[in-house]
């Protein structure tokens, strides 16, 4: 696994291969195959240390790395969870920080009304291993309409459930939805911990950040009253704390090989400027979508930094 800095233009290496193309700024919370079995690891990356968090149950090892392990609360202090299944069959998978994998329920069936990506399950975790899990309401095995009529709408509804029963504690009204089941979340189904988590977070005064887009002028203001604005065929990666920025035309010019990318970065705390060029074997090049994120991978060499998105994953998903 591989860190690159790309401010610093530094690369640095972990000897531990992740199943996935994970992303994350500070912490990395992934599967990795560990004296032959799968495993759920946590990697700290800014000390470079790695924490085993258990195996697998058998199942999953005969149908591959492929699981994306979520934290239950925060840092996984109160464990693991992950989705496995599809379509009419989602199941909902626990590991309490002090026993093994639960499987919490099973079977549930989740619609989508319109095309696009693969459905997935909606699941929140609340504390005090409670979990929130939404489903397409059923009647006899096809999805129960809320009316008569061809163009009824689904509906849907969310369950609290006890992580290490399986219990089904309650459930809200059914209601219809458009595209996917949304989770419907009573404040009174969050354990205290969590509510009052919720409430310090909701009370945080807003905060101005350093640079920021102002919609009416089209431009990114830094915090010095500088303003940047870009030109017609480029686009834009503001980092989340809104500190860096980066620049970049969508489609490199024809007439490769080498096609360059090049990225102009703007530090708000050094109020500095930077260039990255990245050179693909290619004739020309599109960047689908920058993020600021530390990327991992199996083991990319440097000159593999171009080429991170083999097999069309979402590379800029952040699970945390």
């Amino acid at each position: 696994m591989n860190k690159l800095d790309l401010l610093g233009g530094t690369i640095g290496s972990y000897s531990i291969k992740l199943a996935h193309l994970s992303s994350g700024e500070k912490f990395v919370l992934d599967v990795s195959r560990i004296a032959g079995r799968l495993h759920a690891v946590r990697l700290a990356l800014e000390e470079g240390s790695l924490l085993d968090l258990g195996s697998f149950p058998e199942i999953f090892e005969r149908r591959g790395d492929f699981m994306r392990v979520q934290s239950a609360g925060p840092q996984a202090r109160e464990g693991l969870f992950l989705v496995d299944g599809a379509f009419d069959d989602f199941a909902l998978w626990y590991k309490p920080p002090d026993a093994r994998w639960l499987r919490v329920i099973r079977g549930v069936h989740i619609l989508k009304a319109a095309g696009g990506e693969t459905p997935w399950l909606p699941v929140a975790y609340l504390g005090a291993r409670r979990f929130a899990v939404a489903k397409t309401a059923m009647d006899g095995g096809p999805p129960a309409p809320p009316a008569e009529g061809p163009e009824a709408p689904p509906v849907s509804s969310t369950m609290l459930i006890d992580g290490m029963t399986g219990r089904i504690i309650e459930e809200t009204t059914p209601r219809a939805y458009d595209y996917m089941p949304e989770l419907d979340i009573p404040d009174a189904w969050w354990s205290g911990e969590a509510r009052a988590g919720r409430k310090r977070q909701a009370e945080q005064p807003v905060t101005v950040a350093p640079i920021t887009w102002v919609q009416e002028s089209s431009v990114y203001r830094f915090k010095d009253g500088r303003t940047v604005k870009r030109v017609s065929g480029e686009e834009a990666a503001l980092s989340r704390d809104g500190r860096r920025l980066a620049i970049y035309r969508e489609w490199t010019p024809s007439g490769g090989p080498p096609a360059r990318i090049r990225f102009r970065i703007f530090d708000a705390e050094t109020e500095g400027e930077k260039s990255v060029e990245i050179s693909l074997e290619e004739e020309e090049a599109f960047v689908r979508s920058a993020s600021w994120e530390v990327l991992t991978g199996h083991s990319p060499r440097p000159e593999d930094l171009g080429k991170l998105n083999p097999d069309g994953q979402q590379l800029w998903l952040d699970r945390w």
